[in-house]
């Protein structure tokens, strides 16, 4: 399409939006709170399960190629280990990329702003970095963090999985967070904050990333979906210090995320301190 002057106008990005962090993290709340800004999820969605009865707001098409991809590589969900650049190249070489770009395309194009969301997806974010880049998209991503107590209690529950080695899946998944959020325009938001005062936590996500709020949207939102009495445990920072479990590096990083601003937006030292302390926490616990 040519402008007046002449020259190609640049068509503007397509707009997604996504919730990530750790499984068992409030990411399904977070993920159905970004209809106030217009956001939509598409018809394909993971239904309610007991673990989460108010639904995963999770694409079924976009959990389903997370789980190839990861496949593929010889990784899972709850593997602690990292996915490597070599692993991302691989993926590439073997035409995820295109997969992963044409699928966000198709589900941009039925929603106009599309609101995805799958903890998986912070295993792989070098890996959307490039599919997103070759829509080409421009995401808007709201990192979820939880007490890492909480989130080891919940999985041992669901899954069976013994308590450190949740403590260390959580710090897997944050350094993945806090490695790659300067790749993306993006907000740090802690569930226990957001569940306890919601308009907050929107007005921050709104704020960050300049969105409108629906506010009949955010009304039904917080009558009949943010359910504080869904959230079965609430630990302070001081628990994971006593809890043999928990390595020491996993409760030096919660306690630095909760210094994170109200604005949720940590600076570049922040960051590289964070990813420090959860590789240093990693690499002892190998």
């Amino acid at each position: 399409m040519k402008r007046p002057d002449g020259r190609t106008a640049q068509r503007p990005p397509a707009k997604c939006i996504t919730a990530l962090g750790m499984h068992r993290s409030g990411t399904s709340a977070v993920s159905l709170s970004l209809r106030v800004f217009g956001a939509r999820h598409g018809e394909n969605l993971v239904g309610g399960l007991s673990s989460n009865p108010k639904g995963h707001w999770e694409d079924i098409d976009v959990l389903r190629l997370n789980e190839r991809m990861l496949t593929s590589i010889n990784a899972s969900w709850d593997r602690v280990a990292q996915v490597t650049a070599r692993d991302v190249q691989n993926l590439a070489e073997n035409g995820f990329v295109e997969a992963a770009a044409a699928l966000l395309r198709s589900k941009i194009s039925a929603t106009g702003f599309y609101a995805l969301k799958d903890p998986r997806m912070t295993k792989l974010l070098p890996f959307w970095h490039r599919a997103f880049e070759a829509v080409p998209a421009r995401p808007f991503v709201v990192f979820v963090f939880r007490n890492p107590a909480s989130v080891a209690a919940s999985l041992y529950k669901r899954d069976k999985l013994p308590l450190p080695h949740g403590y260390l899946l959580w710090a897997s998944h944050m350094l993945e967070c806090f490695c790659h959020a300067r790749h993306f325009a993006h907000i740090f938001i802690n569930y226990d904050a957001f569940i306890d005062n919601p308009g907050e936590g929107i007005a921050a996500i709104a704020d960050c990333f300049r969105l409108p709020v629906d506010k009949a949207e955010f009304a039904l939102l917080e009558r009949d979906f943010l359910d504080k009495k869904l959230r079965h445990t609430k630990f302070d920072a001081g628990y994971l210090y006593t809890d043999a479990h928990c390595p020491p590096g996993v409760a030096l990083a919660y306690e630095r995320m909760l210094r994170i601003p109200p604005d949720g937006r940590p600076s570049v030292g922040d960051c590289l301190e964070l990813t420090r302390i959860l590789r240093v926490c990693l690499a002892k616990w190998k």
